[in-house]
């Protein structure tokens, strides 16, 4: 079986958190055949055929031209990462940054997220801070 991960971006370090829960992470290292740089090299490996398997995202079979079936892992070995997003300090379009921040937090933001696969871990609130910096 050959194994991808990813070693920068957004799944860095997902196969090592799922190895070290399910107490398997030397069986999965003497696997490991192709390290992607984020995401988007992950999938393309998966789309060359170059693995097997791959430690991605729940909704990596949502993504046009990828062909896998996305296995559930069992909530005990599961990770689960938060999304943010900040309003860069001095901008000239603070307020149009605010607007979209807020617009990401409402209810039709968060059901775009729901939409691909994510789920939310409380009740979501949306709090816009000044910048900490003039």
């Amino acid at each position: 079986m050959r194994i991808g991960i990813a070693v920068e971006g957004c799944t860095l370090g997902l196969w090592d958190e799922v190895g070290c829960r399910a107490v398997m992470v030397q069986p999965i290292r003497e696997k490991i055949v192709a390290r992607a740089k984020g995401c988007g090299d992950l999938l393309g490996i998966i789309r060359r055929r170059e693995v097997d398997v791959a430690f991605g995202w729940r909704n990596f079979d949502r993504v046009p031209d990828v062909d896998v079936e996305v296995v559930p892992l069992p909530e005990a070995v599961e990770v689960r990462r938060t999304t943010g997003i900040a309003v860069v300090a001095g901008t000239p379009r603070s307020a149009e940054a605010r607007r979209f921040a807020l617009w990401l937090a409402s209810d039709e933001g968060r059901a775009i997220y729901r939409r691909w696969g994510w789920k939310e871990a409380g009740a979501a609130q949306a709090e816009v801070r000044a910048p900490l910096l003039p």
